[in-house]
């Protein structure tokens, strides 16, 4: 059983599963309760170069201000997180439509601290 009561959340982890290694390992990041999940700070991002795109298996919060231009895919954010992810650059994926345009996840970085 997923550990989550979201529907959405379940078809995603689902689907993942059924893909390379990168998106299993993925897949059971998101599997875990939301309060284990992972969160991770805006600022934390500068630490990548522009044009890298980054996967969260978790919650992206608005701490820090983004500086790179990077493509950012993740579980959960807030408005705020968007508004300065487009002022920087930055654009967002879903994770579902990631997937599926890459599924191999070999130029992906998986952010998972």
């Amino acid at each position: 059983m997923y550990g989550t009561s979201n529907v959405n959340l379940r078809i995603l982890i689902a689907s993942l599963k059924k893909k390379s290694n990168f998106w299993k390992k993925v897949s059971e990041l998101l599997s875990v309760p939301a309060r284990k999940r992972i969160t991770v700070n805006l600022g934390k991002l500068n630490d990548y170069k522009d044009g890298d795109i980054v996967v969260i298996p978790g919650k992206l919060v608005a701490g820090g201000q983004l500086d790179k231009k990077l493509t950012i895919s993740c579980w959960r954010f807030s408005e705020a997180v968007l508004t300065k992810i487009k002022n920087s650059g930055s654009k967002v994926v879903s994770l579902h439509d990631l997937a599926m345009k890459d599924s191999n996840g070999n130029t992906l970085r998986l952010v998972a601290w």
